[in-house]
């Protein structure tokens, strides 16, 4: 029993850690600007956020921005956010080619991130109507 709490202790260190689902956004957010910047793509703005259930005893927030770059840059991009330590999944990927000399691609990218329970069950603001 302490063998596997030890494995689960050491699994969830790489869940985001935030209060609420907008602070897990932004963070997905800035990792995506700062690895993105490393690899000199200009990732700014998000284009959908979103916070859901991930099983009975987690959340997953994503975060789906857009950006030009070239493709090495998106190999290299994949690559390191691949080695960062938080639990991290890419739900979709689009790329967009075109007659660009220059052999830019337009990508639309969907991160995600694990996150508690917790901020997976958070009211949202707003009511319906």
């Amino acid at each position: 029993l302490k063998q596997a709490a030890a494995e689960l202790g050491s699994r969830e260190k790489g869940m985001l850690k935030a209060e609420t689902g907008a602070q897990a956004q932004a963070q997905l957010q800035e990792l995506l600007h700062a690895v993105g910047s490393g690899n000199g793509i200009d990732i700014r703005g998000v284009e959908e956020a979103n916070v859901k259930p991930l099983g009975s005893d987690y959340g997953q927030v994503t975060v789906t921005v857009r950006f030009t770059c070239l493709i090495e840059q998106l190999v290299n991009l994949l690559s390191a956010l691949a080695n960062e330590p938080e639990l991290l999944s890419t739900n979709d990927i689009q790329i967009t080619g075109g007659p660009d000399k220059n052999k830019m691609i337009q990508m639309r990218l969907s991160l995600s991130g694990v996150v508690s329970k917790k901020i997976a069950q958070e009211k949202k603001a707003g009511g319906s109507l």
